[in-house]
């Protein structure tokens, strides 16, 4: 992480915070007795959103009531279409947003400072 922070890390080092939105099980009918499986298929992936850590470090400042945006999550099938077709220019839009705040410059300049 100290690398991807400091931009040294070369190759495929990130810095960036990946969040999952996920989509809320649906309520079950009682029982309360739920295979592995049956739980799996309850909750789905429904956004994702990042957030570049490194740019703390190269502003100075925490980032604060940030709004971010949402991007849904594709099928296995629509990745696969999506690699059939080259049309590459084709941005997915955003589903939603949401807000938030990283009060955490002092620790990382510690991290890249240690390393």
């Amino acid at each position: 992480m100290s690398k991807a922070l400091s931009g040294k890390g070369g190759g495929k080092a990130s810095a960036a915070v990946v969040f999952t939105l996920v989509s809320e099980p649906p309520e079950g009918g009682g029982g309360g007795g739920h295979s592995e499986e049956e739980e799996e298929q309850e909750c789905q992936d429904v956004g994702r959103a990042e957030l570049d850590l490194a740019s703390v470090l190269r502003t100075g400042r925490d980032i604060v009531d940030a709004s971010v945006e949402v991007f849904r999550v594709k099928t296995e099938e629509e990745e696969e279409e999506d690699l059939e077709e080259e049309d590459e220019d084709e941005e997915d839009e955003p589903i939603g947003t949401f807000t938030l705040s990283i009060i955490a410059r002092e620790a990382l300049r510690a991290l890249v400072k240690k390393s």
